[in-house]
């Protein structure tokens, strides 16, 4: 906002505050599912998250040994480096 102000700064904002309440509603929402996702460039070509993940088991600045071994599971490869393929 280029131009904040208090509700209460004038009486015209108060009244318009007073008119946009008029139409406000609350709800209250239940939760029945939890969906998460690991965003870990499986749609990028092999040699992209290969570089990543050499980045990341570096001394770098992007050192992280766990991220690494977490996209490497993401992206079907083993603990170890070996490709795994689905289902097995």
């Amino acid at each position: 906002m280029d131009d904040p102000h208090l509700l209460d700064s004038s009486e015209a904002a108060a009244e318009d505050a007073r008119r946009d309440n008029l139409g406000t509603i609350g709800l209250r929402l239940t939760p029945t599912k939890i969906v998460a996702k690991q965003k870990m460039s499986q749609d990028k070509p092999p040699e992209v998250t290969d570089e990543i993940i050499r980045q990341m088991e570096g001394n770098g600045p992007y050192l992280s040994t766990a991220r690494a071994r977490e996209m490497r599971l993401a992206n079907g490869g083993g603990i170890f480096g070996e490709k795994v393929e689905p289902g097995s």
